[in-house]
């Protein structure tokens, strides 16, 4: 053997030893690889692997899927075929499986391949699966799939691709893409840290077309998940360039809900990572839970977290709110929001903010009159803080007895409930809420053709500031407003202001009846106190607080219309409240009004008198309010003895003190027997009148009649 024969054996042999060892190595890793079986999914599924046959270049491998029920379910037949440092793999889909997606998806798959390349020393996976398959309306789809494995992060990325899907008669979807991570969180253990899911168009019928009709254009939902040992962040959204929504019942084309670029997000932090969104909600649908079990899991899974935030946004929509008459509510630039801070349940602070750039009600109203009501620049929010959120879950139940018993509960029983007077002692321990809305304006206008009303107003601002606790109590609203003008009545207000504050003395110790004036117990208070329990402590209740409006105050600039002076008006109030033991008092404006009665209260009212002469000068026109303002003032053309006169304006100063009333310092009964009794000029006029009617005497012969001067 020469010696060019003898240095191709010997790298032949070194060449056949390597790829020897290469292959010994590659099945190794295969070995390795299988060992690592079963991968889970955020325990919800287990990914198992089965190898069938095996020699030292083939294996045969069955890939299950096993859900949260431990229904295992093969997936995949794999043939691998190893070479030195790679893998080949050819795969495809169970023939029972096919058969099963055929059935429940309404298709026939017609070709699958699933072609993947593993290298066992970059350490890289890279799989293509391919499907095609024809849909309900024999519609030829396709699907692809392309799934990349990194070894260094040890992360997968998987992309899709679906052509479209006609999943019924009527519901289908076009231009389908996906984008998926899954991260592990653990040995063998998996979690999808995002995705993004993208739909050109999708037109979804609800209980195949019997009920709400959905079309989607351009949507798109995406997810994110960042995790850590103990907790996950999550951030959602759902936008979609167009959304209509309509029913089966629907008139005209104008008959729909149609949103343009429609946005809903939401984000929480510190979620628990054994806390599963999925998993909760599945259980409520499949467990039959009673309602304060659901209501329960709902505020347990929604708030358990250290913080959560919510929005709805749109830029347009248009809402047709009575298909009869043509009525169109529109809104623009409209947003929704929610915070919450969760960090403590016992101390929960939310916010809700609500925003539009205008709102229209626009349409037909009876008798073919057109109705218009605009509204610019609305801004709302409510906040509220130290909310104690098991205490308000406690009354669950009180609520569900009287869902269910509400026909045959009467108000104020003959007994008390006493797991409700435990609940409400209780709660009172730690009730210490604050509350605080406010709402803005920029303009509103109404218009209707038929009766000619027009009204409008601009810079309306209002707040309401709430404040609870066990040793206090108090509120205080204020309005302002820079311009209303009603042109039926020939009205016009500028720079209305009112300011009311109200107050509870302090106590050591708070009553329970505090939280039967709070919104969450008020009903219950009704249904599950007797009467003379509410009573006993509503009369303890208003003899330790005193409830009191102290100095609210009203100021405004009044006005007939077209003339362009305003005059000032005010209003000046302090009342101290006896409430009545026979009736439920509510620590609110609207509802004290009954309880005034019973109060001790200071009024002043303040008119300017430029106001009155005004409404003198326009007597041609005839406006029923002016008619009865000038006719309160200045009745019979004299001014009310009700009324004094100080500088330039007309006041009245009323005060009730210990059921003791006087006006102006005078005594109520006296002021109104002036009132009730008959002026001087009054009563001539009468006489003359019953002396000589004037519908019998023509001013000609009266005048014939007349004595003559000597």
């Amino acid at each position: 053997m020469n010696r060019k024969a003898k240095i191709t054996l010997i790298l032949s042999g070194i060449t056949l030893a390597l790829g020897i060892a290469a292959q010994y190595y590659t099945n190794h890793k295969i070995n390795l690889s299988l060992q690592s079986f079963p991968y889970h999914l955020k325990d919800q599924l287990t990914l198992h692997v089965t190898e069938k046959q095996a020699n030292f270049f083939q294996r045969e491998l069955v890939f299950s899927l096993e859900d949260d029920k431990q229904h295992k379910t093969n997936i995949i037949s794999t043939k691998l075929t190893a070479l030195p440092f790679t893998i080949i793999a050819e795969s495809h889909i169970p023939q029972p499986l096919i058969s099963e997606l055929n059935k429940k998806l309404n298709i026939t798959i017609d070709k699958n391949s699933i072609n993947s390349k593993f290298s066992v020393v970059g350490d890289y996976l890279q799989s293509n699966i391919v499907t095609q398959f024809r849909d309900l309306a024999n519609k030829p789809q396709d699907l692809q799939i392309d799934i990349n494995y990194a070894a260094k992060t040890k992360s997968m990325e998987i992309q899709s691709q679906l052509s479209g899907f006609n999943y019924d008669a009527k519901t289908k979807f076009d231009g389908v893409t996906g984008q998926y991570v899954l991260i592990p969180i653990g040995d063998h253990h998996y979690d999808l840290a995002e995705l993004e899911l993208n739909v050109k168009n999708a037109d979804i019928y609800l209980l195949n077309g019997e009920n709400t009709n959905i079309k989607l254009e351009q949507m798109r939902y995406s997810l994110n998940k960042s995790l850590n040992e103990q907790y996950y962040d999550l951030t959602t959204e759902f936008n979609s360039k167009k959304v209509n929504i309509s029913n089966k019942n629907k008139i005209s084309e104008k008959d729909q809900t149609a949103i343009n670029e429609f946005v809903f997000s939401s984000k929480h932090t510190k979620i628990p990572n054994s806390l599963s969104f999925y998993r909760e909600f599945s259980s409520i649908l499949e467990e039959n839970k009673t309602f304060p079990e659901v209501i329960q899991l709902i505020a347990d899974t929604l708030f358990n977290n250290d913080s959560a935030e919510a929005k709805i946004a749109m830029k347009e929509l248009n809402l047709l709110e009575n298909p009869y008459q043509n009525r169109f509510l529109k809104l623009n630039d409209f947003s929704l929001s929610f915070e919450a801070n969760n960090q403590d349940r016992q101390n929960i602070n939310t916010d809700l903010v609500l925003n539009a750039k205008q709102i229209t009600l626009d349409g037909e109203g009876h008798k073919d009159n057109k109705e218009t009501l605009i509204l610019k620049g609305l801004s709302a929010t409510h906040k509220l803080a130290q909310i104690n959120l098991d205490n308000r879950l406690s009354l669950l139940r009180f609520y569900t007895d009287l869902l269910k018993n509400g026909s045959t509960m009467k108000t104020f029983p003959e007994k008390d409930d006493p797991a409700f007077i435990e609940t409400l002692k209780h709660n009172l321990a730690t009730f210490n809420e604050k509350n605080e809305f406010t709402l803005s304006i920029d303009e509103l206008s109404y218009a209707d053709t038929q009766s000619a009303k027009k009204l409008a107003l601009n810079k309306l601002k209002m707040a309401h500031t709430e404040d609870q606790q066990q040793e206090k109590y108090g509120y205080t609203s204020t309005l302002s407003l820079g311009k209303f003008v009603y042109d039926d009545i020939k009205l016009q207000v500028n720079d209305l202001n009112y300011q009311i504050p109200f107050r509870l003395a302090p106590r050591k110790t708070a009553s329970p009846l505090d939280l039967c004036y709070d919104n969450s117990y008020r009903m219950l208070c009704a249904f599950y106190l007797s009467e003379k329990t509410y009573q006993k402590w509503q009369k303890s209740f208003a003899n330790e607080t005193t409830p009191t409006i102290k100095n609210a105050e009203l100021k405004a600039f009044l006005d007939t219309l077209p003339n362009s002076q305003a005059y000032p008006i005010s209003a000046n109030l302090t009342v101290e409240l006896i409430p009545s033991e026979n009736n439920m008092m509510y620590l609110n404006i609207i509802n004290m009004l009954s309880s005034v009665m019973y109060a001790n209260m200071d009024i002043k009212l303040t008119l300017a008198k430029g106001l009155i002469k005004d409404i003198q000068a326009n007597d041609n026109q005839e406006h029923n309010i002016w008619d009865m303002l000038r006719t309160y003032v200045k009745p019979n053309e004299q001014l009310a003895p009700y009324f004094i006169e100080q500088d330039d304006n007309y006041v009245i100063h009323y005060v009730q003190q210990n059921h003791v009333k006087t006006i102006n310092g005078q005594p109520f009964d006296e002021v109104m027997d002036k009132l009730n009794s008959p002026t001087k000029s009054e009563t001539i006029d009468e006489s003359s009148s019953l002396e000589q009617p004037v519908s019998e005497l023509p001013s000609t012969v009266e005048q014939e009649n007349q004595p003559t001067n000597p």
